[in-house]
């Protein structure tokens, strides 16, 4: 019998069971840190402060792309030829690593996936399949991309038709104030699906083995179909990933922080600077087992909506009430 519950409970036996799963987790936060949790955050942030694109912003107030520092660079490479041959050889390579992690963190997103496929179907369920795992995410690299890419974009261009009222706003306009609220409740909606739609994509791709443009088709019928159900997943998980923030935060604030300030006290600085490394790497594993907690749930249900073994608890609830 189909049950939310029984979806949560598998995921976190697999993410507890398979550690070695953490390390997709980990490098899969990169791209998608918590899930709906992240999206609702920065939209709440940004939407109520109307501060859109943040993100761009901050990466073009570094002055990377500007004309002044193809000038400087000019500029060095005919004043100090060796100093820019370094300096163009650093920053291919910072590049180089960019492109690994991105590649690595993609992989990762579709080794889970793999992964959970596997046990679900029960395949090698005893073995840390890390290469094979990881093989499999990485056949499926560019269409996983592009839906990352396609949920960043879908998200922002559906946030900037929002942002026009207060684009366009004339001050203290009242009205504009009002259109733009409606819009951006009726945004958060389109957020959400615009991200489950993603993740049944990648579960197309990886475990249907089906091409970019068909597993965004697959998808958004999926989705369409079964929409209330991936609803109230999604609250479910949110409402988990809720909780275990606030654990999280709660042990570092018993633990860590007390002993903290009290090597300080007593002058122990290096004990000090242990104790926080220690909390920075309790953070990043429990946000790596969180993420590899909520993939593989969603690929739990992915792959339950496709056999067609689930039902949502509204119609559950209406159909016992229309049996009485």
């Amino acid at each position: 019998m189909f049950s939310y519950r029984s979806i949560i409970k598998k995921a976190l036996k697999t993410s507890w069971r398979y550690k070695y799963l953490w390390f997709f987790g980990l490098f899969a936060t990169l791209i998608n840190p918590g899930g709906e949790y992240q999206i609702l955050n920065k939209i709440i942030k940004d939407g109520f402060s109307g501060n859109f694109g943040s993100d761009w912003k901050m990466l073009a107030s570094t002055g990377i792309f500007s004309l002044q520092a193809m000038s400087n660079m000019l500029g060095l490479m005919k004043a100090n030829p060796i100093s820019a041959l370094m300096t163009v050889i650093a920053i291919v390579l910072l590049l180089c690593l960019i492109a690994f992690v991105l590649w690595l963190a993609i992989s990762s997103q579709g080794a889970i996936v793999s992964k959970t496929q596997k046990i679900e179907e029960g395949k090698n369920q005893d073995k840390p399949d890390f290469r094979a795992d990881l093989n499999q995410g990485a056949k499926a690299f560019w269409p996983i991309l592009g839906f990352n890419a396609f949920l960043k974009i879908g998200i922002n261009i559906a946030f900037f038709l929002v942002s026009l009222p207060v684009i366009l706003m004339v001050t203290n306009s009242i009205a504009f104030s009002i259109i733009y609220v409606i819009l951006f409740l009726l945004f958060i909606p389109v957020a959400i699906s615009l991200s489950l739609i993603a993740k049944y994509a990648i579960g197309f791709s990886v475990i249907k083995k089906k091409g970019f443009f068909d597993s965004l088709k697959k998808s958004w019928k999926l989705f369409h179909e079964n929409w209330v159900i991936s609803l109230e997943m999604a609250i479910a998980l949110f409402s988990l990933n809720i909780l275990a923030s606030f654990a999280i935060l709660l042990v570092i604030l018993i633990f860590p922080m007390p002993l903290f300030f009290v090597c300080l006290a007593l002058g122990k600085v290096t004990i000090a600077l242990i104790v926080v490394l220690l909390a920075i790497l309790f953070m990043i594993v429990s946000g790596s087992f969180l993420t590899t907690f909520q993939i593989s749930a969603w690929t739990d249900l992915f792959l339950r909506l496709n056999n067609g073994s689930a039902v949502s608890k509204l119609d559950r609830l209406f159909t016992k009430k229309h049996k009485k």
